[in-house]
């Protein structure tokens, strides 16, 4: 039997999602909006008035993405981006 390997992307791109999650519950949905040499700029997904995140562009082990600015004022929370299909 053939093992499925999970993949993530290496960078973030437009229109990718980001999810937040505390404690295992999701706690905010993000859409990537722009990408620069180094960062990304995520918003809330279908609320554009929000405050933008700034994440690193690059996408660390299991999806996690390292915000540098802004987010979701709990402790304790991580971003992720979904797996290449």
């Amino acid at each position: 039997m053939e093992q499925k390997t999970t993949t993530f992307p290496k960078n973030l791109e437009m229109g990718m999602k980001v999810t937040a999650v505390c404690m295992a519950r999701e706690v905010g949905k993000y859409i990537v909006t722009s990408v620069g040499l180094t960062t990304a700029t995520l918003e809330v997904e279908h609320d554009p008035d929000s405050r933008s995140i700034i994440a690193n562009k690059e996408v660390g082990e299991n999806g996690l993405v390292t915000i540098i600015d802004g987010g979701v004022p709990i402790q304790a929370t991580d971003y992720f981006v979904k797996p290449n299909a």
